[in-house]
């Protein structure tokens, strides 16, 4: 659960809209590093006494963060962070890859030399001692370059939206471990194809993605191996 320095730091405003979406952001980034992991209870109460604010805000941020797939309510038994399926996995990675593949005929020719610098600077810091949760960042990001530059907004939003729930999952230490460098091949590889304005280069190093590195993850998962990312239990209801 986020400690008290962190909800420190919420701008909590006037209304129920802004302690929303304060209370949905913080709760976000709990989910999505691990902090609060699949299957723990999200109780209203609980919540709302640690934000220290009514259940009203608390349940609209609840609303919102189980319309992106982070929370499971459960009739009569509250809400818990969500658990991803292997055929949950498999339709947000149907939808990245086959967006990201349309961007890319549309985005790569008309990357920007700023795009590229940025996208070779990501590149390069996905080597560097980072922690999963801030490689998982970074190496979203260097798609996001990409799809920047195609201009399909809606496109951008579903694919963010898609890629931070299978996030929890990639970033799980142990698969971490055993696949980081080879994940970061296959960036470097769809980083130069993009460099070189090279679309069915570009495409190509995203099947690979599309194929290879799925199947990593979904066998992961399939195995029972998934725990995102943390073992602590922090029960708040």
């Amino acid at each position: 659960m986020p400690n008290r320095s962190e909800l420190g730091r919420l701008n909590l405003g006037v209304d129920a809209r802004t302690l929303a979406a304060s209370i949905a952001n913080t709760l976000r980034a709990a989910i999505l590093s691990g902090q609060l992991a699949p299957g723990e209870p999200l109780g209203q109460e609980a919540l709302a006494q640690r934000f220290g604010v009514s259940r009203i805000p608390v349940r609209e941020s609840l609303k919102q963060l189980e319309a992106e797939g982070l929370v499971e309510a459960r009739p009569h038994r509250g809400a818990v962070v969500a658990r991803l399926t292997v055929e949950e996995l498999d339709e947000l990675y149907g939808i990245v890859w086959a967006l990201e593949m349309l961007a890319a005929r549309a985005a790569v020719p008309r990357m920007t030399d700023e795009q590229i610098a940025t996208m070779g600077a990501l590149v390069e810091r996905l080597g560097t001692p980072l922690a999963p949760h801030e490689w998982y960042a970074t190496n979203v990001q260097i798609h996001m370059q990409m799809l920047a530059a195609s201009g399909l907004e809606r496109v951008v939003r579903i694919v963010g939206e898609c890629r931070r729930n299978i996030g929890r999952y990639v970033i799980e230490p142990r698969l971490f471990r055993k696949q980081a460098a080879t994940w970061i091949a296959r960036n470097r590889a769809f980083y130069e194809a993009c460099r070189h304005r090279d679309v069915e280069a570009a495409v190509a190093a995203l099947e690979v993605m599309r194929t290879v590195s799925t199947a990593e993850v979904r066998d992961w998962l399939r195995a029972g191996e998934a725990t995102p990312a943390t073992t602590r239990k922090r029960k708040v209801a």
